[in-house]
């Protein structure tokens, strides 16, 4: 049974901004998402956190409870919230909103469950350094359910490539520009944007093949917005016009974890993921890891 997108929210901070931490923007994104669909979150059976970078190291207890919790998705233990929200994180870098997505469709099939929120956002607080990186503080959520039709995600396919996981790392160093405490350190080598457009054309490909599409085919591609020109170039790289890239917007540009959502944001307020009847959802991230999904319309 496909999984369908019911409705996206996004939410951004300003740096400075109150309430701009990874948690709040989730929550926001989360609010205006339910919103939007008319729903409560009470309607909610899974909650997952696919984002990555938190304020304060934050790391316990699991980042998507705290959102549950401040949401008031069945906040109290079972049995006084039967059948309560199962929350947790999911945590594999620019991929993680696919790999959330997939956990969700499988315990859908196991009929579990029957709504389920995947959220992302990313913020640090003096903002990861190292070589001029920087992401812009944005929430996404993605409502999703079972689909009725033949519409939805049907399929999914993950690969990764491990001789490049020195490409791109992060860790926690202590501050040696005089602050008190430690700093998350990203450290990116110049060819990790060439890297991840070739690894993700070869899974494209391989991909297209197996589901028995043309690239000339898919008619909108949601991909990662970091890095930069990620999109642009492995549209390039596999066929697909770039006219038919879904880019995130205005304030949401410079996303990472819930970039992939602002793009599908954009794509779905000017009416084309609607009008698309096959979509390319094509993530990647640091490892190097690829998380590649078609989509079809429901019309």
């Amino acid at each position: 049974m496909p999984t369908r997108i019911e409705s996206v929210g996004l939410s951004c901070a300003t740096w400075g901004a109150i309430g701009g931490g990874a948690r709040r923007l989730a929550v926001r994104a989360a609010e205006r998402c339910l919103r939007q669909a008319g729903s409560r979150p009470s309607d909610i059976d899974l909650l997952l956190n696919a984002g990555l970078y938190r304020e304060d190291g934050l790391a316990e207890p699991a980042l998507a409870a705290l959102i549950q919790g401040d949401l008031g998705a069945h906040p109290g233990d079972p049995p006084w919230s039967t059948p309560g929200t199962f929350s947790f994180d999911v945590n594999n870098g620019g991929c993680s909103v696919l790999n959330a997505v997939h956990i969700v469709e499988a315990l859908f099939a196991g009929g579990t469950a029957h709504r389920a929120l995947v959220v992302a956002s990313d913020a640090v607080s003096h903002g990861p350094r190292a070589n001029g990186l920087g992401f812009r503080r944005v929430g996404g959520a993605l409502l999703l359910s079972p689909s009725t039709g033949a519409g939805g995600f049907v399929d999914f396919h993950f690969e990764s490539a491990p001789e490049h996981e020195d490409l791109f790392v992060g860790e926690i160093r202590w501050n040696g520009d005089g602050r008190p405490g430690n700093a998350l350190v990203l450290e990116e080598k110049p060819e990790f944007a060439r890297r991840c457009v070739e690894c993700a054309a070869v899974a494209c490909d391989a991909f297209l093949a197996r589901v028995g599409l043309d690239p000339a085919e898919v008619e909108l591609l949601v991909a990662s917005q970091y890095p930069p020109n990620f999109a642009n170039d492995l549209a390039r790289s596999i066929g697909i016009s770039e006219s038919r890239v879904a880019r995130a917007a205005g304030r949401f540009r410079g996303a990472h974890t819930a970039g992939p959502i602002a793009a599908l944001g954009a794509a779905m307020e000017g009416g084309r993921f609607h009008g698309a009847s096959r979509t390319l959802f094509a993530l990647v991230g640091s490892g190097i890891s690829v998380a590649l999904a078609l989509y079809r319309s429901e019309h």
